[in-house]
């Protein structure tokens, strides 16, 4: 229990280092679909097909995350920007940690990785 509340506390700092980075909140559904578009799915109705969620509430996120230059969107297929390929990087990043703390259970690995994350992004900003 007390290791899946460090965890816990540990991803939402990540939260807050990839917000302040950013200076936005980064949604969950914006986080998948730069994974999904990072991934080659970038076709409208393939993207909510991947999400599973209401089609209207993607559509909107989609025109959203286009108007914040995060995608950069043709005819019907989405691309990302250098701004969301930068941020699915970050999120990238902290998906190989948490994957490399949850196969050999080393939480000390994951704050390490994150403290120097931290390190680097304040000396980015």
């Amino acid at each position: 229990m007390e290791i899946a509340l460090s965890l816990y506390k540990v991803i939402n700092k990540y939260k807050e280092l990839l917000a302040s980075l950013e200076g936005e909140k980064l949604s969950f559904n914006e986080a998948i679909i730069l994974y999904a578009i990072s991934m080659g799915i970038t076709e409208k109705r393939e993207i909510v097909s991947f999400l599973e969620k209401d089609r209207s509430q993607i559509h909107r996120l989609l025109k959203q995350m286009v108007a914040d230059g995060v995608l950069l969107k043709s005819s019907n297929s989405f691309n990302l920007t250098d701004k969301g390929y930068n941020i699915y990087k970050k999120i990238e990043f902290i998906n190989n940690t948490l994957y490399s703390a949850k196969e050999y259970g080393e939480l000390k690995t994951l704050k390490r990785n994150l403290i120097s994350f931290d390190s680097a992004i304040s000396s980015m900003v």
